[in-house]
């Protein structure tokens, strides 16, 4: 008697002949006539789910891990066709490979393969054949939409403005008023897409989502030709990569326009102009060179967010990144010099009053800004899952994954140490001790230091810095640690 797992999948296509239900009845049927037992836990499902990447089977991972642990509960994975397992021959014989080491096979109840180097053959080339057929049908697929496209046809939802009916689309009679609202404030009133965002979001407008407008979805709604009557497909963000000449289809469609091609047209004229204004020069800065040692301690004084560094050719300035969004009403500009310099002078008036009043806060009510450290540990958490994988699939050792994860365990106990609470001391600072402490965080801030060492310097004495535009006030919150 063996013990078993099932392994069920069904791809994205219409096959009603490979449903869930007669892979599981068939694979249960083959495994009582060979005295497998299957216990109800060791059947994994992945539904809706392509079969080329394995990485994105969560069931099938859930599997792998289950069949590689040292437990062993199980011999052999059944499915109903080794397409099931993987359609990626090299991916296949990966996994395979991995599972034979722990002494678990994997059986194909309506392909019988014999034992021996011409049962291997037949398995290589029936993984050769499911991987051409997956490329072959990729390509029919896609080559189905196109040519659909082509015709005019529909080939995913519809965007914001519009809703369907009988496959056609129809303006939406609450968020098309919506649209032509952008499209009036961006190019008759020369409203910019911030303040569209926020002017939208005041008002109660809400995306299909129910979620806030921001500037990528006024932008993307700004640059849609869907809007005019036309239909785009095969279309991909800047970011993701500019397609090449003739991919990206435009034709035109049988619904009802929102907006005139005219005012569309100025929209775009506008779009790009903005853009190479304001982001054509700073693309070309390095990103190591974004950060600065009082990124995030400046905080708006409106919504309390951090001052995001930002360039802009050779200008360089703190803005409201929640402003850059379009969610805050304020603009908070600071340009950098004087941001440097206001948290200096700032700093050196305390030094030449004549007397300093503070008050005495237990440093566990801090709430210091923690996002540096949080995004720390993310990274963390997938250098740890990089390094499970890289273990799963056979690339490093037993001893290697250990040593990697003790390493990594390490470097997330000590950033959780830093997200701890401080513990109240037991003894307050004296005017002394804080004046001391502040001037020698002056002199870090005015010499000739790393970003770094100016950042840990500010951070000893303050939790935050909150600038006030309107009035040209900068409001510090200090603490000492002792």
């Amino acid at each position: 008697m063996q013990f078993g797992a099932a392994y069920i999948r069904v791809s994205t296509e219409n096959q009603d002949e490979y449903s869930p239900e007669a892979q599981r009845r068939l694979i249960l049927d083959y495994a009582k006539k060979h005295d497998i037992v299957i216990n109800k836990e060791h059947i994994f499902e992945d539904i809706g789910i392509s079969g080329t990447k394995a990485d994105k089977r969560a069931a099938f991972q859930e599997m792998i891990a289950l069949a590689k642990s040292k437990e062993h509960p199980i011999d052999v994975i059944l499915v109903w066709k080794f397409s099931r397992f993987a359609r990626n021959q090299e991916e296949s014989i990966l996994y395979k490979s991995l599972l034979k080491r722990s002494d678990v096979s994997v059986l194909s109840v309506s392909e019988p393969i014999i034992d021996g180097p011409f049962g291997n053959l037949i398995e290589r080339i029936l993984e050769w054949m499911d991987e051409y057929y997956s490329i072959r049908l990729s390509g029919e697929v896609k080559r189905g939409m196109m040519q659909k496209a082509m015709n005019g046809g529909y080939n995913s939802m519809v965007p914001y403005g519009y809703t369907k009916n009988d496959g056609i689309p129809v303006p939406d009679p609450e968020q098309a008023p919506v649209v032509k609202t952008i499209f009036d404030l961006y190019v008759n009133q020369q409203e910019s897409i911030s303040n569209i965002a926020l002017l939208l979001n005041n008002s109660g407008r809400r995306t299909r989502n129910g979620n806030r407008f921001e500037r990528r979805v006024i932008h993307y709604i700004l640059e849609n030709p869907f809007y005019t009557g036309k239909i785009r497909w095969n279309y991909a963000p800047p970011a993701r990569g500019k397609k090449r000449e003739g991919e990206v289809i435009i034709r035109e469609g049988v619904h009802e326009p929102l907006i005139s091609q005219e005012l569309f047209d100025r929209a775009q004229v506008r779009v790009r102009e903005s853009y190479e204004t304001w982001h054509g020069s700073a693309r070309r800065v390095p990103s190591a060179a974004a950060g600065h040692w009082l990124s995030g301690i400046l905080k708006c004084p409106h919504c309390g967010s951090s001052l995001a560094f930002s360039r802009s050719g050779r200008t360089q300035y703190f803005q409201c990144w929640k402003y850059n969004k379009g969610t805050c009403p304020h603009s908070s500009y600071l340009n950098k010099k004087k941001a440097e310099q206001c948290v200096i002078d700032g700093l050196k008036s305390l030094l030449v009053s004549d007397s300093i009043d503070y008050e005495r806060i237990p440093a566990a009510s801090l709430d210091p800004d923690t996002s540096f450290l949080k995004k720390q540990l993310k990274e963390i958490e997938k250098k740890e899952e990089r390094v499970k994988r890289s273990y799963i699939d056979g690339i490093d050792s037993l001893e290697e994954y250990r040593a990697n994860k003790t390493a990594l365990k390490k470097e997330r106990q000590a950033v959780e140490e830093k997200l701890l609470p401080r513990k109240e001391p037991e003894k307050a600072g004296s005017p002394v001790d804080i004046l001391e402490n502040i001037r020698n965080v002056i002199q870090i801030l005015e010499g000739d230091y790393e970003s770094s060492k100016k950042a840990d310097a500010i951070r000893s004495i303050c939790s935050r810095i909150t600038f006030d535009r309107e009035t040209s006030a900068a409001t510090f919150d200090l603490y000492v640690l002792e």
